[in-house]
């Protein structure tokens, strides 16, 4: 019976540390998420805001699907080592006369020096662009 609870406690030890030793152990990878900022345009239809969505996608990772109606997602096609993971997807919600836009972004780190909150910096950035873009050619007078 002694020679029972020894075995016992042995085969605990031993498989405490084992799982200690993994558990402490570096991941090769980790997945870095952020939500960026909201963006609130006035004045403008749902159709602006699809516009905007589908080019910011499109100029900062690639492949823009609507998924939903006003729910825009893009996934990096992945080309080690030049293309790291990284995925993103935007939301169009009507509000009054306008609109709103949030922003979503994921990353694996490594093999991605960039991390979430700045590819969703980068996507706002691209998504004031078009807006940019649109409203200088309004006050140049061409639509």
């Amino acid at each position: 019976m002694a020679g029972t609870s020894r075995y016992r406690l042995a085969f605990f030890t031993v498989a405490f540390g084992a799982f200690a030793t993994l558990c402490t152990a570096a991941a090769p990878a980790a997945l870095d998420m952020a939500i960026g900022d909201k963006k609130t345009v006035s004045n403008q239809s749902d159709s602006d805001c699809n516009a905007r969505a589908q080019s910011a996608l499109t100029t900062v990772i690639a492949r823009p699907d609507e998924i939903n109606p006003g729910e825009w997602r893009a996934i990096a096609t992945v080309q080690p080592p030049a293309t790291p993971p990284q995925a993103a997807s935007i939301h169009c919600f009507p509000s009054g006369n306008g609109y709103f836009a949030t922003f979503e972004c994921a990353v694996e780190i490594p093999p991605s020096a960039m991390s979430a909150a700045d590819l969703c910096s980068k996507l706002g950035a691209a998504f004031d662009a078009k807006q940019s873009a649109s409203t200088s050619a309004t006050a140049g007078g061409k639509p």
